[in-house]
Order: structure tokens, then C-alpha cells, then sequence
């Protein structure tokens, strides 16, 4: 090894002195001399802030499992695990029989953190090799890690721009998921495969509940942050194998394979309750965030020819769930009422539309008679809608016009209308 990698900084963290003696003694015969021994978990932090800014003169902490004051994996987590160049190798050691190097492996795999169990004596040539080693693995990954940023900064900006754009084309670009083109496509090649090998599937349809409040109090900066975190709270339960896409500012789908409808809505309950046992912060204020989920199914007894049909049908699924109160998990079912509601007010609105432009609306005066002298007393007025050859009657058209917001201009033309007959009608008549 050469001598400058010799003249990085090695920590030795043992509790007791005699380990510490031992370490520090057989480094200095092999040429290393900058040792640094800390006693606790105190002053391994001490000395890793004191070059918190030259983390490249640190070579090595080499580490007891149960050292005081010291929370071990958590520091390996900090220091040993960073992406970038600048990062700090440990090497643990553990009692026998110690689960350490178990956790470690399953949550720092690949990465500058090995463990060494006590059940013999530290073997001079074992630590010697075991130094050298982490040192040179992070002198490699420092060198390819700054080669890598001189071939970042050379790349030519079209070729940036083109990728991104690639990336784009495929990807949304806040979090990371599917794109809706992309998840379309996707779930297009999965409905060709199963009409030729029939296979359960199921669609999630997820809305977040009340976002745009967050968006509104805080803003869209931190409700993208939110939205980020919300995405890698989900992505932990979806895993990697799912198709997961966001297709809205705060709605996403997830096809799950060869799911029925029972597995379909465990899964979906298990990802509702992981979203609402989590908490999301933005200075002083805490967020519980909560998801309505719709659910279809794709199999061989119900036809679908398109990817936008079974979206459609999961979403209209959601929107019942947010409809009966949100934070519930609906599956689709055509004979919903509130289902057969919004088919009728689809329906409704472009003729209701139509009407009011061509002035297809037209009144009726109904006499009201006293019975005590069958006089007429006065006339009410009603209205009647003509369409498709037929007048169409206000109990069809008018609960659609109040639940999608047209009552309102049906009323106007009413009074207008009723009040320019009156005008028009001759001043003995009028009264």
C-alpha cells in the first residue's frame, strides 16, 4: 500500500484499553501511524464531526458492536453507505453468536461495512488484510467517483437534454414512477398476453385525499415534497415488481398480477394502512395523509379491449369511495347507484348544454283554480325540455343539472323568460 493511503486516519473504538492497545499496536508495525482511539460512542462522533469536511483524511473506523454511547449501525448508515465519493468504511466488531452481521448485510449490501466476530483472538494478518482492503476499496470508489463527475461534466448538453428527455418520455418527472402514456402501454401488452394465457389481474386506482389543501396551505414547493415522500412510503409496499404509475397531480395506478379481487384488496388495505401510520412534516406542521382506493379486475369473464377502460373503471370505483367518505378501499360494481348516477349525468350534461343554447327549453302555464269559486287564481309556471323529437319531462334531466352545477343557469332562463312574457303581455292581462 502506499504511503499515502498509510497517512489516512484510522479510529479504533473499543471499550476496552487493552483492545485498543492491541489494534493501534499492530497497525503502527505496518506502517500506520495516524491512529485516533475513542473510548465511546461520544468521541467517535466528536472526531467524525472534527472532519466532517475532509471525510477523504479518514481511512478506517474500526468499531466494537456494543460500544457505550453509540448507536453503530446507525453511524455505518451515515458514513458507510453514501452515494457520493466521500464516504467512511467500518469495520465492526461483534461478540460471537451476535445477529450484527446479519442486519448489516440485509441493509447495507454492497457497501463499505464489514463485521468480524471475537470468537477467536484478532489475528494480526487478518486485520492487516482486512485494513488494507477497505482502504483501497474506498480509494477505488473515491477515483471512480471522480472520474465519473469529469465524464459528467464533459457530456455535451444536447446529450443531457436528449436523456432527460428519454426519461421523460417514459417517466413522470417528480417522482419517478410510470408516466399514464407509459403505464397505458405497459398495461396494454399485459391485456394482449392474457387473451392468449388467461390470468388474473387486479387495477388500483389511488387518490390522495384533500391534497390540494396541502398544496393550498403550503404550497406547490412542499406539496411535491410530500408527494415524494407519500410516493416512497407506497413504493416500499408495492416493491419493484409492480407496475406502479402515477397518471394525475395526486392520483396513481398499480397493476397487480395474477391477483383476485379478495388478494386485490388485502394488498390495497395493507398499502391504505402503511399511508395513514405515516406522518409527514413541513416545519411546525404534521400531515396524516390518507388514500381512497378503487379496484377492477382483469380476467378472462369480463371483456376489456383498452387500458383507458379498466383506469375508467377503477377511478369511477375510487370516486364512490371518496363519495362515501373517503380513506376506503370500493370495488367496481356496475350496479352501483351512485355508478349508475354519474352514467346518467354523462349522459344529461351535453343535452342539458345543448338545450341552453338553442334555447330548447320552453314553459307551461298550469291554472290554479279556487274550489271555493272555481275562479283561476293564478298560474304556475313550468318547464319542459325538447329533445330527440319528444319533450322531455323535468324529473329526467333535472337532478343530473343539480348534481353537475347547470341548476343554476336553468333557473336564470327560467326567470328571464317567465318575466319577459309577463312584459310582452298587455298591461290589462299583466296584473
Amino acid at each position: 500500500m502506499s504511503e499515502q493511503l498509510k497517512d489516512k486516519i484510522i479510529i479504533t473504538a473499543m471499550e476496552g484499553e487493552q483492545m485498543n492497545q492491541q489494534i493501534q499496536h499492530i497497525l503502527n508495525e505496518e506502517g500506520y501511524h495516524n491512529i485516533q482511539i475513542a473510548r465511546d460512542g461520544s468521541q467517535v462522533y466528536a472526531l467524525l464531526r472534527q472532519y466532517s469536511q475532509q471525510l477523504d483524511q479518514i481511512g478506517l473506523v474500526i468499531i466494537e458492536e456494543t460500544l457505550p454511547q453509540c448507536q453503530v449501525k446507525d453511524l455505518c448508515k451515515t458514513f458507510a453507505c453514501s452515494d457520493v465519493g466521500y464516504h467512511v468504511p467500518f469495520l465492526v466488531i461483534t461478540l460471537p453468536n451476535s445477529t450484527f452481521s446479519h442486519d448489516i448485510d440485509k441493509a447495507f449490501s454492497g457497501q463499505d461495512c464489514l463485521v468480524r466476530s471475537l470468537a477467536q483472538p484478532m489475528a494480526k494478518p487478518e486485520l492487516i488484510l482486512l485494513t488494507e482492503f477497505l482502504i483501497h476499496i474506498k480509494h477505488e470508489r473515491f477515483l471512480r467517483y471522480k472520474q465519473e463527475e469529469r465524464l459528467i461534466s464533459e457530456l455535451a448538453e444536447r446529450k443531457v437534454v436528449d436523456s432527460k428527455l428519454k426519461y421523460l418520455i417514459v417517466h413522470d418527472e417528480l417522482t419517478g414512477l410510470y408516466n399514464r402514456n407509459n403505464f397505458e402501454r405497459q398495461l396494454r401488452l399485459i391485456m394482449n398476453r392474457a387473451t392468449k394465457l388467461p390470468q388474473n389481474g387486479a387495477l388500483l386506482f389511488l387518490d390522495i385525499d384533500r391534497f390540494s389543501m396541502i398544496n393550498e396551505l403550503e404550497g406547490f414547493d412542499v406539496g411535491d415534497r410530500i408527494l415524494v415522500e407519500l410516493v416512497i412510503v407506497m413504493r416500499k409496499r408495492v416493491g419493484n415488481n409492480n407496475l406502479f404509475a402515477r397518471i394525475g397531480s395526486d392520483e396513481f395506478c398499480l397493476f397487480l398480477e395474477n391477483h383476485d379481487t379478495e388478494q386485490a384488496a388485502k394488498f390495497a388495505e395493507k398499502l391504505k394502512t402503511a399511508v395513514i401510520e405515516s406522518r409527514f412534516f413541513t416545519g411546525e406542521a404534521c400531515y396524516n395523509i390518507s388514500v381512497s382506493i378503487g379496484i377492477t379486475t382483469l380476467n378472462s369473464s369480463n371483456k376489456i379491449y383498452h387500458p383507458s377502460e379498466l383506469i375508467i373503471r377503477a377511478r369511477q370505483a375510487c370516486n364512490t369511495a371518496k363519495k362515501n367518505g373517503r380513506n376506503l378501499i370500493w370495488l367496481y360494481n356496475e350496479n352501483d347507484i351512485i355508478e349508475k348516477e354519474r352514467r346518467k349525468d354523462i349522459y344529461w350534461v351535453p343535452i342539458i348544454k345543448k338545450a341552453l343554447l338553442e334555447k330548447e327549453f320552453f314553459l307551461t302555464f298550469q291554472p290554479v283554480i279556487k274550489i271555493s269559486t272555481a275562479e283561476i287564481s293564478h298560474y304556475e309556471v313550468l318547464i319542459r325540455m325538447q329533445g330527440e323529437g319528444r319533450v322531455v319531462t323535468p324529473n329526467q334531466f333535472i337532478p343530473a343539472a343539480e348534481r353537475m352545477g347547470l341548476i343554476s343557469s336553468i333557473d336564470l332562463w327560467v326567470v328571464e323568460t317567465s318575466i319577459d312574457f309577463l312584459a310582452s303581455l298587455p298591461s290589462d292581462q299583466s296584473d
